[in-house]
């Protein structure tokens, strides 16, 4: 299911999901921004956003 998905923000997922007992909201959402930020700079995001501007489809997605 996730074979193209970032490895990255699959990192940062599972880093937040394993620590979400012991923090608060606020340091919940701080670290998914840090992630998001983190994630904006591979070349997983960089494939991704050429493929949309090319209009092709996404190599991953989300089952609705």
């Amino acid at each position: 299911r996730f074979r193209h998905a970032s490895p990255v923000a699959l990192a940062h997922s599972k880093a937040i999901l394993n620590r979400v007992h012991t923090l608060d909201l606020l340091q919940v959402a701080e670290a998914e921004a840090a992630a998001q930020a983190l994630c904006l700079e591979t070349s997983a995001h960089r494939d991704a956003a050429e493929r949309f501007m090319r209009g092709e489809a996404p190599l991953f997605t989300w089952e609705a």
